[in-house]
């Protein structure tokens, strides 16, 4: 609820002091940001894995594609030692544009070296939905979320991109060779920063009574300012199909430890909250399809899948005048569909 209307915002700052559950409604407005990383298959190629002359190859390759997906991020409390949601948001994106540069370097026919880079376009359309189930009498219990009894809710359908990179860094092992199939695993690393901002929206809120104050942002300001950065170690497995001109290959990731950090600026209050987050689950699952035009040139078409499991994590929250910390008050999630089109060289 970090893009509440003016006086609401302001009677909950002065009650930040007193009551955890009064800063989880004006953190929960804030623009949760997609993880769109890619998995560097390096320049992927009929060559791969299939060489046993046990020569060395080096191959260079770009891509451009989209990404849609959902995202999510959670506000906590542990009333009577359990874990409650207080907030929920909600963000389905599209029209995300990415492009990239890989490179792969094949060693002795059974290792394979791949890092990719990818840098995400300005755009893309995004609509964040925030919906809180609080009650303003302390005598009151918040209820078992739903989607019927919220008490506040705020859209955002003017929502953009205002930059993000992507990093991924692996090494395969053949494991098996049939021709014409394949079998190998992958150990790697991935690095994803993002930031994006909102803008207007409208608002329906519960500040006396239940849902009684409807309104709207004005379309030119500046809500949210949101930054989120993932750090993801992987163990995957892959397997290929191929003739001399053609090859289908499939990969399946996977990691139970998941760094990530998120900074959300709430500029109609200057306030900053900030996540710090470990644990989760990631899992990665690609297809991608290439034709060798000639001994060196390739073109290619992948799609990919990729969703973490909810993390949950502590927030800092910080304003003008004072900080608070909130062990485990805070979760993120998404999920995300991705598809390029790219071509690679062999040298």
């Amino acid at each position: 609820m970090g893009s509440k209307a003016a006086g609401k915002p302001m009677r909950r700052s002065r009650r930040l002091r007193m009551s955890f559950v009064v800063v989880a409604s004006i953190l929960s407005a804030s623009a949760t940001t997609p993880s769109l990383a890619m998995h560097a298959t390096g320049a992927a190629d009929p060559w791969s894995f299939q060489t046993g002359d046990g020569g060395t190859f080096f191959s260079v390759g770009a891509s451009l594609g989209q990404v849609a997906g959902t995202c999510s991020e959670t506000v906590l409390d542990y009333p009577r030692g359990e874990k409650f949601l207080l907030s929920d948001l909600q963000w389905d994106y599209k029209n995300v544009t990415i492009a990239g540069m890989m490179a792969s370097a094949g060693i002795g026919g059974r290792y394979r070296v791949n890092i990719g880079y990818w840098s995400a376009l300005p755009g893309g359309n995004g609509l964040m939905v925030d919906r809180d189930w609080l009650y303003h009498n302390a005598t009151v219990e918040t209820p078992v979320p739903d989607d019927n009894n919220w008490t506040d809710e705020s859209r955002h359908p003017d929502t953009s991109l205002d930059g993000g990179t992507m990093l991924d860094l692996n090494v395969n092992i053949l494991a098996l060779r049939a021709a014409p199939f394949s079998l190998r695993g992958i150990l790697g690393f991935k690095s994803d920063s993002w930031s994006w901002s909102a803008r207007g929206g409208t608002y329906i809120y519960s500040s006396y009574q239940f849902r009684d104050s409807v309104g709207a942002f004005e379309g030119d300001v500046q809500v949210i300012e949101y930054k989120q950065k993932y750090a993801i170690p992987y163990l995957g497995i892959g397997g290929n199909w191929s003739t001399p001109a053609f090859l289908m290959d499939v990969h399946l990731l996977m990691s139970p430890a998941i760094w990530a950090s998120t900074t959300d600026y709430h500029n109609l209050r200057d306030m900053t909250f900030e996540g710090d987050f470990f644990g989760g689950f990631y899992v990665g699952l690609g297809l991608t399809a290439t034709y060798a035009i000639t001994q060196r040139w390739a073109i290619t078409i992948r799609g990919e899948y990729q969703s973490i499991s909810q993390l949950t994590g502590d927030m800092t929250v910080t304003t003008s005048y004072d900080r608070w910390v909130y062990p485990n008050a805070t979760g993120v999630g998404m999920d995300a569909l991705m598809y390029s089109l790219g071509t690679s060289w062999r040298f």
